[in-house]
């Protein structure tokens, strides 16, 4: 997007008042709209579908997919609704937005979403439930907790899921 935004910034208006750019300017903004269409959709597009079934629980994996796909459908109708006033108003300045929102994605993630991989459903239980109980960050939790499974990861489970919070509590 920045490197869009600077091949884009260099066109001039025409006297009807179109874009026009220099062919080598041009080239160069379709070949990198097109690079990062490539690498959005080999890394972060899955996200938006695979995220949500991999964090959630069977019972409400329904529901928490459902919202997911909602929110993806909406945010991508809001997009398409504001491109065109956008780069009415800001020009090739829009690019620089977009930039702006795909690199403050980076720390979002690493900040508010927990890594699920090479953990299990149940695992993820016990990640989410042990930080409530204990009233930590489930990413800090994630980080820390090291791969359990097996009887200790049975043990864990019943800790959380087989007793009631007052008995969970006195565990402690």
């Amino acid at each position: 997007m920045a490197v869009l935004a600077g091949t884009v910034s260099t066109g001039t208006a025409a006297d009807n008042g179109a874009p026009q750019l220099e062919t080598r300017h041009g080239v160069t903004a379709t070949v990198f709209l097109f690079v990062f269409d490539s690498f959005f959709a080999i890394g972060w597009l899955g996200m938006t579908w695979l995220y949500p079934t991999e964090i959630t629980t069977l019972r409400i994996r329904i529901q928490a997919n459902a919202l997911s796909t909602c929110s993806n459908w909406l945010s991508n109708f809001l997009i398409v609704m504001i491109t065109p006033p956008a780069f009415a108003n800001l020009g090739y300045r829009t690019y620089a937005m977009f930039a702006v929102f795909n690199a403050a994605i980076i720390p979002c993630v690493w900040l508010f979403f927990p890594e699920p991989k090479g953990r299990s459903l149940e695992e993820l239980d016990v990640i989410f439930a042990s930080a409530h109980f204990d009233k930590v960050d489930p990413v800090k939790r994630a980080r820390e907790m090291r791969h359990i499974e097996g009887s200790e990861l049975e043990c864990e489970l019943d800790k959380y899921f087989g007793a009631s919070s007052e008995e969970v509590e006195n565990a402690r």
